[in-house]
């Protein structure tokens, strides 16, 4: 079985709610994206893993092939936050750190998105830098 990790530093931002409307004189269905910091993330990340796989050519699942994902996404701790407090239990969504992190990295380490069979994701307060 193929096996890899990577490690993104960066502060995890969230894919964002998204919001499809009708255009009647274009004919044609929009969709937008309510972070306009997402885009930005999905490139770091995918510039990130397309370094990671330039030295494992043999990494990338092609179609048909299941995969599963691991995410630990460390978010930076607030001053306030007791030391005691391990997790955060405020936003963001833990699905849409998930969600994004599974958009960028399509067509990059898999063919698709549907490939992924099984995630293993949490969200934790870092303890220093923040990191992915």
């Amino acid at each position: 079985m193929k096996e890899g990790k990577i490690t993104i530093m960066g502060e995890p931002i969230p894919k964002g709610s998204t919001k499809s409307f009708y255009i009647k004189n274009l004919n044609r269905v929009v969709t937008t994206n309510a972070n306009a910091n997402t885009d930005a993330w999905e490139s770091f990340i995918r510039l990130n893993a397309q370094e990671y796989l330039k030295a494992r050519p043999g990494l990338f699942f092609g179609k048909g092939e299941a995969l599963e994902i691991k995410a630990t996404f460390h978010l930076s701790k607030p001053r306030s936050t007791p030391k005691k407090v391990l997790f955060p239990v405020t936003r963001p969504d833990l699905d849409k750190l998930e969600r994004c992190v599974g958009d960028a990295l399509n067509k990059v380490l898999y063919a698709d998105d549907s490939q992924i069979v099984k995630w293993a994701v949490e969200k934790k307060y870092a303890i220093g830098p923040s990191m992915v």
